[in-house]
């Protein structure tokens, strides 16, 4: 069965799978299926229903609201360090 999820947590997605340690046996499925159980554990991804009646994964708007919040900081020590 394909896992379904936005385009929020594939970014976040990838970019964990490519960051995790080499000693790991997982198949980027089993990584992406785990990972998501953990991220919504903590209030950061949530399943859904899409139009057709299939599960769905999406970042919820903690993590979004979290994410933006990182990006402003980033884009302000950008700035800082340009000046």
């Amino acid at each position: 069965m394909q896992i379904r999820f936005d385009k929020h947590l594939r970014l976040w997605l990838d970019v964990a799978f490519g960051g995790r340690e080499s000693t790991d046996n997982m198949n980027r499925r089993e990584f992406y299926r785990a990972t998501l159980r953990e991220w919504e554990a903590v209030g950061e991804a949530m399943r859904y229903l899409d139009c057709n009646g299939n599960i769905a994964w999406k970042a919820s708007p903690r993590m979004l609201e979290r994410l933006a919040d990182q990006e402003r900081e980033a884009r302000n020590e950008m700035e800082d360090e340009a000046i």
